[in-house]
């Protein structure tokens, strides 16, 4: 899974390996919705407030990923 962001774009962006790539939609500064699936995308922060993991849940499934150095 990696998570990012477009310059031209005002989203940040999921894309599932094999499988969509899609836009997130804020709904709070660690909760994203992305329409493709109805579905949502929880990050969680660690102590400098970055991003730690994220959990997307999707067709009613979590999938969880910790974030790695780029």
């Amino acid at each position: 899974m990696k998570i990012y962001k477009e310059a031209d774009y005002p989203y940040l962006m999921a894309q599932i390996k094999g499988q969509y790539v899609a836009g997130l939609i804020p709904l709070s500064p660690t909760e994203f919705y992305f329409p493709l699936g109805d579905d949502r995308a929880v990050f969680t922060l660690d102590a400098a407030g970055k991003s730690a993991r994220v959990n997307m849940r999707y067709s009613g499934e979590d999938r969880v990923a910790e974030r790695v150095a780029p």
